[in-house]
């Protein structure tokens, strides 16, 4: 399929379950829809042979070199960023850009979630608050901590606040929100152009904090499509107070998951619920799921 007609690009990023991982990917690849996967290098080799297994003869896949990956550090972003870079290089141009994990799974129909999504390429769905917030992160100042202070990623500590402090740059009033999102079509540009075009606004986030939390909702919620940007990141996820993860979905969560407004959920295990996602293409199938209009 030429790229000029694919609706929907997913950049998935992934580091185990190369089944499930490979299953999704089967689930939404309707026509007009685009994958690019992000293995983490520090997942066995397997993981990646299996999803390439899973998905073997699907046209528009394309795996991006694997680099490390670790929690709350910038080398998921900078997947994330690869990825939309790769996307110009192979002149895809989808109406909109999904980010997600291989953890997350369609809750609609995929092809009506492709068809509203090709249908509403003007606006972005991104979960966002200005910080402070301290409902959501009230032990770094309300997540501000994440973007002005300098965090080093320690072994075995994982991620370090240090006392050095900075300015963000441009003048940027600093945001927050989830890490799944979806970009539509001038979003996804804005991005891509600020990505070829200055490198140091990206580098500042290298040393923060859970960076995929704070980089689109920061660079969009400044810039002059933020009245095309809906607080709303199209996923369903059930979270614990102070949690780091969402909590694992299973067929007791189906009901609440379909019955609310989201395209997708997260997050699911299919060695801990085998039956879970099959009961789930069951009542999406049965028509539990009617993607509703945009905002």
């Amino acid at each position: 399929m030429p790229s000029s007609e694919i609706r929907v690009a997913y950049i998935v990023t992934a580091h185990k379950h190369p089944q499930q991982v490979a299953r999704m990917v089967r689930r939404l690849a309707v026509p007009g829809t685009a994958f690019l996967i992000h293995v983490d290098r520090k997942a066995d080799p397997s993981v990646e042979r299996g999803i390439r297994s899973g998905i073997a003869g699907f046209e528009n896949v394309h795996f991006l070199d694997r680099q490390p990956v670790h929690w709350g550090h910038f080398s998921l972003l900078g997947a994330i960023v690869r990825a939309l870079a790769a996307m110009r290089d192979l002149g895809l141009d989808p109406d909109q850009t999904v980010i997600s994990t291989g953890q997350d799974y369609p809750i609609a129909d995929p092809e009506a979630i492709a068809r509203r999504l090709s249908s509403e390429s003007e606006l972005a769905y991104v979960l966002y608050s200005a910080l402070p917030n301290m409902d959501w992160w009230p032990s770094d100042r309300g997540g501000l901590d994440r973007l002005e202070r300098v965090y080093l990623r320690m072994p075995r500590r994982g991620m370090v606040r240090t006392r050095l402090k900075r300015r963000i740059p441009h003048g940027w009033r600093p945001y927050g929100g989830g890490a799944n999102l979806a970009l539509g079509r001038p979003h996804r540009e804005y991005v891509q152009d600020l990505i070829a075009s200055d490198p140091r606004a990206v580098r500042f986030f290298r040393r923060g904090n859970t960076p995929d939390e704070t980089f689109f909702q920061t660079v969009l919620m400044n810039s002059p499509l933020r009245d095309s940007v809906v607080n709303d990141h199209l996923l369903y996820a059930r979270w614990q107070q102070g949690a780091n993860h969402p909590d694992l979905l299973g067929i007791e969560d189906l009901g609440e998951a379909l019955a609310s407004s989201a395209l997708f959920a997260r997050k699911f295990d299919s060695e801990h619920d085998p039956e879970v996602l099959d009961e789930l293409e069951r009542r999406v199938e049965r028509g539990l799921d009617q993607p509703t209009a945009g905002h």
